[in-house]
């Protein structure tokens, strides 16, 4: 099974002199190749050796990876471990200014925008992303894009960075940005804005564009109100054909869906994919399983509804 990129176990090492990626061989040995990442991306990560050659190890057989970490990077970790996001943001930010090794600063990027994200900063997530975004990023970078998933209207300052997002046609995840979180503000223009980039994107060969997946799921909010069931079956079967990193936002949507429907058990099922499967989305798993919590007692089943609650959800067969 394919490693995702940034969830590959990286020990951090104080005083590492080199870098050490433990991997499995095609005959199962585990080895150890030392020497300096150079690069990594979502292929295989490149490691300089002490003989100056650079040797691709392919992510897939990655089992650790062992690197210096500064210490404020350290500590960022530790403070995201432990839920205090608001210090992990102010820490990663840190870590950024003293890191300069280019793949280092590309993960520390991803984790900043992430606890920006869940510590409901998102202009200055957003603003962060668009860096990410502008250094090769991949599918499960895309993953952490802080997209609106549910109806709200956005604070002023977002409000004003989301018309210079979706005004950006040079830069199709801004736009993507920008029409989520005017959706409330200035749905007219935010479909307009939705539908180009979709129409665009899909002139392109690659279909698999997270861009063009997530625009087409931010585009089913608006017929969330009209969806009917035959409907949601074709938006489950869209989320199945979706890289699994990018699922949780569209689950969450498609809870939403059931639940207007009246459909209680498709509901909860839809909204316990996010904690279960994707608990880093920290905002929006919780908002996910206190909505199913709520749904399970509306409809006299309590002690589901406890269960949910306290995260006793293996008996729901996600």
């Amino acid at each position: 099974m394919m490693v995702a990129l940034w969830f590959v176990s990286i020990t951090a090492v104080d005083g590492l002199t080199e870098d050490r990626v433990l991997f499995e061989s095609r005959r199962g040995q585990e080895l150890t190749l030392r020497g300096t990442i150079v690069d990594w991306d979502e292929s295989s990560i490149q490691l300089r050796t002490a003989d100056g050659s650079v040797r691709p190890v392919p992510v897939e057989r990655v089992l650790r990876v062992e690197t210096d970490y500064t210490p404020s990077h350290q500590d960022a970790i530790a403070a995201a471990a432990t839920g205090r996001l608001d210090q992990a943001a102010a820490l990663y930010q840190q870590a950024l200014a003293e890191e300069t090794r280019r793949w280092m600063r590309h993960r520390i990027l991803r984790d900043l925008v992430q606890a920006l994200r869940d510590t409901g900063h998102a202009r200055e997530a957003g603003e962060m992303f668009l860096v990410l975004e502008r250094d090769r990023p991949t599918v499960d970078d895309y993953a952490e894009m802080p997209l609106a998933w549910e109806p709200g209207v956005p604070s002023s300052d977002l409000d004003r960075a989301a018309r210079r997002w979706i005004a950006r046609d040079d830069l199709p995840a801004a736009v993507l940005l920008g029409a989520s979180h005017l959706m409330a503000t200035d749905r007219t223009e935010a479909l307009r804005r939705l539908d180009r980039l979709i129409e665009n994107l899909s002139k392109n060969e690659d279909k698999s564009d997270p861009v063009l997946l997530l625009a087409k799921a931010q585009r089913r909010r608006a017929d969330l109100v009209t969806a009917d069931a035959p409907t949601l079956e074709r938006w489950a079967e869209a989320i199945d054909a979706m890289p699994e990193s990018l699922r949780a936002g569209p689950f969450f949507l498609l809870g939403r869906g059931w639940a207007r429907l009246g459909e209680t058990d498709r509901a909860v099922l839809a909204w316990l994919r996010v904690p279960i499967l994707y608990p880093n989305q920290t905002t929006l798993a919780d908002r996910a399983r206190r909505l199913a919590a709520e749904l399970k007692r509306n409809a006299g089943q309590t002690d589901e509804a406890e269960r949910i609650e306290l995260g006793r959800v293996d008996s729901f067969g996600i």
